[in-house]
């Protein structure tokens, strides 16, 4: 009893004076300003399950430092993009993962699991951030967060964005001005059906469909690319209890067919960012207690009519990925929530229906997590009951082969099929006369 005593002690003792070698820190640094070189302080590296500590030389090269967390999927979705920026300028750029104070245990879990994908496997230095580093002389509210010094050792500026890191690295290299900003081009387009317009440009502001208590409705979309707004028009329309909290699943990415060259990037390329002067805005303020089948329809008619395209739902021979359970006896009766994860590297659920799997998939799809694979998904058995449990780690979720073997297991088959299958077909209106 008296060593258990003693132990508490001393462990609690160490915890005081790090918090206070901590806050004594925290005065002495500042957060890092433009043109501010980097404190001489030691960074954390992890490297093969082993910490080193030592300084970085920021002069003599650009060096990002790409703040991130575990938890963050944007941050682990983007790192491929920082590993392409590294390997395409090579010596003259230094890209750094610096992890936002998390434990090491679960900085080491994320980097095995991706271990065994070649595309998926973090080769870039990680470094273990603490709240000195992260907290307060890189402080950030967003993640990813990256922060890009020149070649002189100075802060240059803080980046939201892979594809600006690029942008930014290109102008520093090459000696060119850094823009402050994406400039914005809005055209505010005809009025077409009840009242709705469609602006060009890089504009902020959520997407989603409301139904107010008053009876009002209306659409609004942000930042979306020529095939989103497609999408968001032929997607699925779920309702809640609160008519407020109603919602829309835009059609899967890999379920449309953009037959039309027309436009240089309308955002049909599952891996190719859509540029800020292909974006568009759009928003529509319908009748009250509009339907979303009635203001759905009035937003394709518009989507047409502006950009020349006629859309429709056909039925196309495709590949496409059949889920199905050959054997629903193997499934009880379970109760309990839901929860679920998925990522590029993961599947697990738990308390499921397979509605609810296909529902996470094509919000990933949709969240511009393209890695989820190509190949629609369509259930194709009857079973309408619930999974108790399916995970499985360290999976390559784009090769429909993988993500079979891991989840045959459990009782539910994901095979690559061709047949026919209800698409979203956009085409020339010319190509119809």
């Amino acid at each position: 009893m008296r060593y258990q005593f003693i132990k508490v002690l001393v462990l609690t003792s160490m915890s005081l004076i790090a918090s206070v070698a901590i806050a004594i820190a925290q005065k002495k640094y500042t957060p890092i300003k433009e043109g501010d070189e980097m404190p001489s302080i030691s960074f954390t590296f992890l490297e093969s399950s082993q910490i080193s500590k030592r300084p970085i030389d920021f002069k003599g090269r650009v060096t990002v430092l790409d703040v991130w967390t575990t938890s963050c999927g944007w941050c682990i979705l983007t790192m491929p993009k920082m590993h392409d920026i590294q390997r395409k300028y090579g010596k003259e750029v230094q890209v750094i993962l610096v992890n936002d104070a998390e434990d090491q245990a679960k900085v080491e879990r994320l980097i095995a699991k991706r271990s065994n994908i070649p595309r998926l496997k973090i080769s870039l230095p990680v470094v273990l951030g603490d709240s000195l580093l992260t907290k307060v002389i890189l402080k950030h509210v967003e993640m990813p967060t990256y922060m890009v010094f020149g070649k002189d050792g100075r802060f240059v500026k803080k980046v939201f964005g892979a594809e600006n890191v690029d942008r930014i690295v290109d102008a520093l290299l090459h000696g060119k001005p850094i823009e402050d900003s994406i400039s914005v081009k809005v055209q505010t387009a005809q009025k077409a059906i009840w009242q709705s317009e469609l602006a060009s440009g890089d504009v902020n502001g959520p997407t989603n469909i409301m139904f107010t208590p008053e009876g009002g409705s209306a659409i609004s979309c942000h930042r979306s690319s020529i095939i989103d707004l497609y999408r968001f028009a032929y997607g699925e329309f779920f309702t809640r209890p609160r008519r407020e909290l109603s919602f829309v699943e835009p059609m899967p990415f890999n379920r449309v067919i953009f037959e039309s060259e027309r436009h240089g990037n309308p955002g049909k390329h599952y891996y190719n960012k859509v540029q800020s002067d292909s974006l568009y805005s759009y928003k529509m303020t319908a009748p009250p207690n509009s339907s979303w089948l009635k203001m759905s329809g009035a937003m394709a008619n518009d989507l047409d009519n502006w950009f020349g395209f006629e859309s429709r739902i056909e039925k196309r021979i495709v590949k496409y990925v059949s889920l199905t359970i050959p054997d629903t006896t193997i499934f009880k009766t379970v109760d309990g929530e839901f929860s679920g994860s998925l990522d590029e590297a993961e599947i697990c659920f738990k308390n499921f229906t397979i509605q609810q799997f296909l529902r996470n998939w094509n919000a990933s799809l949709a969240g511009e997590k393209y890695y989820m694979g190509r190949y629609p998904i369509v259930y194709e058995s009857e079973y309408k009951g619930r999974i108790k449990s399916m995970c499985a780690e360290g999976v390559d979720t784009i090769d429909p082969t993988a993500v079979d073997k891991a989840i045959s297991k459990f009782g539910i088959r994901f095979q690559l099929v061709e047949r026919p299958v209800d698409m979203l077909v956009i085409r020339d209106k010319k190509m119809l006369e």
